[in-house]
């Protein structure tokens, strides 16, 4: 009986043997299936296209995992920045330059929807941040050292006047009352500096109306503007001499009864300037020698018909001023508009002109002319007038 049960148990144990392997390959096929299946799976939930409908309501754990970590970011971002505040919630005097640049950067890792809030923190921070720097440049900006032991000499109160404003917007009063302490020494130097100026803009204000004084009392004129004769209007393209001594002798209350065609009409015409009128008066002249007459024959003309003329040729110019300052005109051979001499032909400049000197500055040294071809009165230096007057031949007549 024992042998037989003995023999079962065999036969048992050798099928159980032969089962093994089968159920091995069975056990790790399924394996295999189900961890394909599982990949599969993950892969899809992980990388299904937005649109695609997803009938739960929980969020993929990749979404969620990215909240977490902006939740962070944010959560640690804010923990940094709340330090910067004082109990009172202002923004506190030691921060530092790098402080911001660190908030700045770390700030771009945080997203929607906690950036708004970091960002608007962040403005806070940066607004004050940025009111004390300019606050502690326009302080230091008075002062010729970093120490503030000395202003800077050429300060002015524009430069006081902006920083103060700056430091009383401030809302850290520790640093707004350390500034305001360093601006102390500031205002008695501006006030001193302009207490200077004002004194130097009266002494100036002073030194100009008495040199307006003494330019005023220096004056010698004499007023032709009565008498006065432009020769071209008159019709004498050359006749700056006769019309020169008309209105000098009309002045002097002679010869009150020509014109300058009646009084030229008495100058003889000649082919020399020393004898009488060479040229013409009338004809329009383009360049060549000038037209003219030398003082000698001028006032023998001009006797003859009552002018009171004395040649003074040779005379210096102060002499002539002075003949002026006794209220004689003076005719003076100078150039045309003044320019420099162009030309020589008959020992006179090309572009010869003569004027009356009538009116002189004793103090400033200007000249003053009445000019027959240039309505109303012409003023020069006294170098230039003595320059024309030299280089024309110091010719000159006066009545007296």
């Amino acid at each position: 009986m024992a042998k037989k049960h003995k023999n079962r148990k065999t036969k048992k144990t050798k099928k159980s043997q032969k089962l093994l392997p089968v159920l091995l390959v069975v056990a790790s096929f399924n394996i295999l299936i189900f961890n394909v299946c599982s990949g599969i799976l993950i892969y899809q939930a992980i990388n299904r296209p937005k649109s695609t409908t997803i009938l739960s309501d929980k969020p993929h754990p990749t979404i969620v995992y990215k909240q977490l970590v902006n939740a962070s970011y944010y959560n640690d971002w804010m923990n940094t920045a709340v330090h910067y505040f004082d109990a009172m919630g202002v923004v506190k005097d030691s921060i530092t330059e790098n402080d911001i640049a660190m908030l700045s950067d770390s700030l771009s890792k945080i997203a929607h929807p906690y950036y708004e809030s970091a960002e608007e923190t962040f403005n806070t921070i940066k607004s004050e941040y940025d009111a004390m720097v300019n606050a502690r440049n326009a302080t230091n900006s008075l002062f010729a050292s970093a120490d503030h032991a000395k202003v800077r000499p050429n300060v002015i109160r524009a430069e006081y006047n902006d920083a103060k404003a700056k430091i009383d917007s401030l809302k850290q009063e520790n640093l707004k009352n350390e500034l305001l302490k360093s601006l102390e020494p500031v205002l008695p130097v501006i006030e001193e500096q302009e207490r200077i100026a004002r004194e130097r803009a009266e002494a100036l204000r002073r030194a100009r109306e008495e040199e307006q004084r003494k330019i005023a009392a220096s004056w010698h004129r004499l007023n032709l503007s009565p008498y006065y004769i432009n020769q071209f209007s008159a019709g004498f393209a050359n006749g700056c001499e006769a019309a020169s001594v008309l209105m000098s002798a009309k002045y002097k209350g002679r010869m009150m009864g020509h014109s300058l065609g009646s009084f030229a009409d008495t100058i003889q015409i000649t082919d020399d300037p020393n004898t009488g009128f060479y040229l013409s008066m009338t004809e329009s002249r383009n360049g060549g020698p000038a037209h003219w007459i030398a003082p000698a024959p001028l006032a023998s003309f001009a006797n003859a018909q009552g002018a009171g003329i004395v040649n003074v040729s040779g005379a210096s110019l102060d002499q002539l001023d002075n003949e002026v300052k006794n209220g004689n005109p003076v005719i003076i051979y100078l150039t045309y508009r003044y320019a420099s001499p162009a030309g020589y032909h008959n020992g006179v400049p090309d572009n010869l002109h003569v004027v009356v000197l009538s009116g002189y500055n004793s103090y400033t040294g200007e000249q003053v002319f009445t000019d027959p071809a240039i309505s109303g009165q012409a003023s020069l230096s006294k170098s230039r007038t003595e320059y024309l007057y030299n280089a024309s031949g110091r010719r000159a007549l006066v009545v007296r």
